[in-house]
C-alpha cells in the first residue's frame, strides 16, 4: 500500500524497539541498560516525592512508567524527569518566597503591636 502514496524511501521510517528487544540486539549491554532504567525510575520517584505526596502525583508517576518505560521511550522519560526537576525547583523558589513573605508580614504585625 505504500506505493500508492509515493516512492518508498528507507530514510522516512522510525521505530522504537521494545524493552526486551534490546536484550537480543546488545546482550553484552544488558546490565548497563537495566542500571540506567533503574536510575531513571528511582530519580523520578525521588522527584515526585519531593514535589508532593498526593495520590495524583503517585498516579502520574505510575502512568509515566507504564507509558514511557515499557514502550520504551527513554528519551521522552528523560524529558519527563527534566519537567519534574523544573517543577521541584519552582516549588523551592515559591516556597522560599512564601516563607519570606510570611516573615515580613509577621514583622509588620509586631511593629504595629509595638506602636
Amino acid at each position: 500500500y505504500a506505493n500508492f502514496f509515493g516512492e518508498f524511501q528507507l530514510g522516512e521510517w522510525q521505530t522504537n524497539i521494545g524493552y526486551m528487544g534490546w536484550f537480543f540486539i546488545a546482550p553484552l549491554l544488558i546490565p548497563f541498560y537495566i542500571i540506567y532504567t533503574l536510575f531513571l525510575a528511582l530519580l523520578s520517584m525521588f522527584l515526585t516525592k519531593k514535589i508532593g505526596r498526593e495520590k495524583s502525583v503517585s498516579d502520574m508517576l505510575w502512568l509515566a512508567w507504564i507509558i514511557y518505560l515499557l514502550a520504551p521511550w527513554l528519551s521522552i522519560f528523560v524529558a519527563f524527569i527534566y519537567a519534574l526537576l523544573v517543577f521541584y525547583l519552582l516549588r523551592i523558589v515559591f516556597a522560599f518566597d512564601l516563607r519570606s513573605a510570611k516573615s515580613r508580614v509577621g514583622k509588620a504585625k509586631k511593629l504595629e503591636l509595638n506602636l
